[in-house]
Order: structure tokens, then C-alpha cells, then sequence
């Protein structure tokens, strides 16, 4: 179980992954839990029915291996011979640099972590062509998962040659944390979220693709939350009131 505390605009928020379930929390205006393994109810608290991918780590490595496609067991193979430098816990600024370059193109918001956080509660997995980063995850371990929470990359200002490079160093990252997460003794690896909406979204499926390829099971994923002060319930209503 990891656990981040914020400060935001005068309001003191806990966010909490790898929770089984959702509990108090004291002396917070609001709690948030992700990547939960247990629907429950409980009083008080919102809840998310969601999906993810999990690769089980339970078997052998060489059986992990056979579950992937091909394409991407041919494109780990590409990344090898094309020397794609994996690092762990490597260049943590330059990746958080590069995270919000990727952001700012997709059009998503900054809302991400300090630099501490990652050095100290992150695992860090990074690639590099000739020096250059190209692509990293960032993950959050317990001692039963290892969870994917960002992924960036330069893939949206490159040639399409080096797109091609970039999506099969990715995919090398990807087998680089699940050979890490099982020489770890962990259980699985989670590919962070999987999307299960009723509208067509053409990004979300390109992601849910490329995380079906590596062999995974898709299951439920609960998020929870819960406001414990007036005054950030007030904030919450307004933001939904003014469409915030």
C-alpha cells in the first residue's frame, strides 16, 4: 500500500493505491483510493467500478513469455537489437521533463507527482537510444503488485521510423518491470486501467491493444472516495455545479 499526501488549494488530500479496500482516514479534507481489489460498500465512501489488465506472475518466466503476441515478443526481440538501454530508478527529473511535454500534447493536465515522491515511493523504468530518452514507466510496488501509473514517451514528435523504435522500446520496458516484478516475487504485474466504456474512444482502445498483447486477464478495479470536511464537500458541489 502506497500512500500520498497533498496539499491543494487549502485542502489536505491522502490518495492510497494497492488498498484491498477503502478505510478512514483522520485529520484530511478527502481520501482517495485507487487500484483497490475489493468491491465493498462502505458509508460514506464513492465507488468506481472499473477494469484492469493483470500479467500473472505466478507461473514461470518462459510461460509469461508464451503468453505474449508476436508482435510484441517480436518487438521486445526489435528493441534489443536496436540497443534500447533499460534503466531502473535512472533520471527521474528528465522523465517527470518528459511526462509533461507528453501531457502537453495530449491535451491532458499536469496533475501529476513531485520529484520526491518518485525517488522515494516510485520504480522507475526508463529507455534510452544513444543516450537520449525515449520513453519511461513509472510504477508503485507492494509486496503482492507492481502497478503501472504513468507511461510517456517522445513517440508524438518523431519520425515514423523512430515511432516504430519508440513503441517497441515501450514494449521492452513493459517485459523489463514484468522479469523485474517476478525476480521480486510478486504476483502480478497491473497495466494500470483498462477501458471499458460504452462510447468508441479510438485512444483508449490503441492502449487497451497494446496492453492486451502482453498475455494479461482483464479484471475489476475499484476506486473509492470519501470528503470528511464540510468545506471541501461545499467545493466539490460548486465544481460540479459549474461543470469544473
Amino acid at each position: 500500500m502506497i500512500a500520498y499526501d497533498r496539499h491543494i488549494m487549502g485542502f489536505k488530500t491522502r490518495t492510497i493505491w494497492l488498498s484491498d479496500s477503502p478505510f478512514d482516514v483522520e485529520g484530511i479534507d478527502s481520501a482517495y483510493f485507487y487500484a483497490c481489489r475489493t468491491k465493498v460498500d462502505m458509508p460514506g465512501f464513492l465507488r468506481k467500478d472499473l477494469a484492469t489488465i493483470e500479467i500473472d506472475l505466478t507461473k514461470d518466466i518462459d510461460h509469461v513469455w508464451s503468453m505474449l503476441n508476436s508482435k510484441c515478443r517480436s518487438g521486445i526481440r526489435r528493441a534489443e537489437r536496436d540497443g534500447v538501454d533499460v534503466q531502473i530508478d535512472r533520471d527521474h527529473e528528465a522523465f517527470l521533463k518528459l511526462n509533461e511535454e507528453f501531457r502537453d500534447v495530449k491535451g491532458l493536465d499536469h496533475n501529476t507527482f513531485p520529484l520526491d515522491f518518485v525517488q522515494e515511493k516510485g520504480k522507475l523504468f526508463t529507455a534510452k537510444v544513444d543516450g537520449e530518452l525515449i520513453g519511461g514507466v513509472l510504477f508503485l510496488a507492494d509486496e503482492r503488485a507492481l502497478l503501472g501509473v504513468i507511461s510517456a514517451s517522445r513517440r508524438l514528435d518523431i519520425e515514423k521510423d523512430m515511432r516504430c523504435n519508440v513503441a517497441n522500446a515501450n514494449r521492452l520496458l513493459w517485459w523489463s518491470a514484468i522479469r523485474y516484478a517476478k525476480e521480486k516475487g510478486l504476483e502480478v504485474v497491473d497495466m494500470g486501467g483498462y477501458y471499458v466504456g460504452a462510447e468508441p474512444n479510438p485512444q483508449a482502445e490503441g492502449i487497451n491493444e497494446f496492453k492486451r498483447r502482453f498475455g494479461g486477464k482483464i479484471v475489476n478495479s475499484f476506486e473509492y472516495s470519501k470528503d470528511y470536511t464540510l468545506r471541501i464537500k461545499i467545493a466539490h458541489r460548486l465544481q460540479r455545479g459549474i461543470g469544473l
